[in-house]
């Protein structure tokens, strides 16, 4: 759900954790997230904030492409 872009407190109240630990146990970082933060920071580095949407949908496009080809 969090991938989907729902907010963490509306997650909590449909799984029923009621605290920020619990949600954070089950909350697993992966690549894709460890790209995208990687993606969002270097696009602010480079160019601000108003390009950093942009850049994060290249990296997802390009991990995509490579789980497809493989």
């Amino acid at each position: 759900m969090r991938k989907a872009g729902v907010d963490k407190e509306v997650i909590k109240a449909i799984t029923g954790h009621t605290t920020d630990v619990m949600f954070t146990r089950y909350n697993k970082i992966d690549d894709e997230d460890m790209d995208i933060a990687a993606g969002k920071f270097e696009a602010f580095l480079t160019n601000g904030k108003q390009s950093v949407d942009h850049s994060v949908d290249q990296v997802v496009r390009s991990k995509k492409a490579k789980v497809v080809s493989h």
